[in-house]
């Protein structure tokens, strides 16, 4: 089954530290890319791309693949982001090994605490999100115990990105403040040549 191309809203519940924060699924890459300035790691060899680690209990780079077995509540795999993201994502093959526990995807949010981000189970295919809190790492670890032993899977061409600076809400109202103030000097300067002009009649 493949992923759907909707682009599906969620609201992720906080499990600890933060509000709760807008999640937002991606089922194509060049969707997600558009929204973050995005760093691909294609795995083409063990040299990462700069800002990306990893920390695994079986993950590994080979053939061009990040390959990896999750076991619920034993072997997980963590991606950190030097700097903190707003996006993750990649092209996940959950077919390895056949039916297993699924993945979990659980931020390490910038602020502190965690929040689950979302989970995909049987499917094949990119899935990636964004999240309105920034994280400094996500981990994947498997989830449904009881219809699987552990989540085998490869993944390609994984994406992480922060979003492009937004201006604070002082630096807003400073500049809307600049732009009345600009707006009524203009006014009354229009005023006082139309007064001239008036006079000279």
């Amino acid at each position: 089954m493949r992923f759907s191309k909707a682009i599906l809203t969620i609201i992720a519940l906080a499990s600890s530290g933060t509000a709760n924060a807008a999640i937002v699924i991606y089922t194509d890459p060049a969707t997600l890319a558009g929204q973050t300035s995005a760093v691909i790691e294609n795995f083409d060899d063990t040299t990462l791309a700069t800002g990306l680690s990893f920390t695994s209990n079986a993950g590994s780079i080979g053939g061009g693949l990040f390959n990896d077995r999750l076991v619920a509540g034993q072997a997980e795999t963590t991606f950190t982001f030097a700097g903190g993201a707003d996006s993750f994502g990649g092209i996940f093959d959950l077919s390895p090994g056949g039916f297993g526990q699924g993945i979990e995807f659980v931020l390490g949010l910038a602020g502190g605490g965690t929040e689950t981000a979302g989970r995909i189970r049987t499917e094949s295919g990119f899935f990636g999100f964004t999240s309105s809190n920034r994280f400094n790492s996500v981990t994947l670890r498997g989830y449904d115990t009881v219809n699987g032993s552990a989540e085998t899977y490869n993944l390609n061409n994984a994406q992480f990105g922060v979003f492009s600076a937004v201006p604070e809400p002082g630096t807003w109202a400073m500049m809307l403040f600049g732009i009345g103030g600009v707006g009524f000097a203009m006014r009354r300067r229009t005023g006082k040549v139309n007064a001239r002009a008036r006079l000279s009649l």
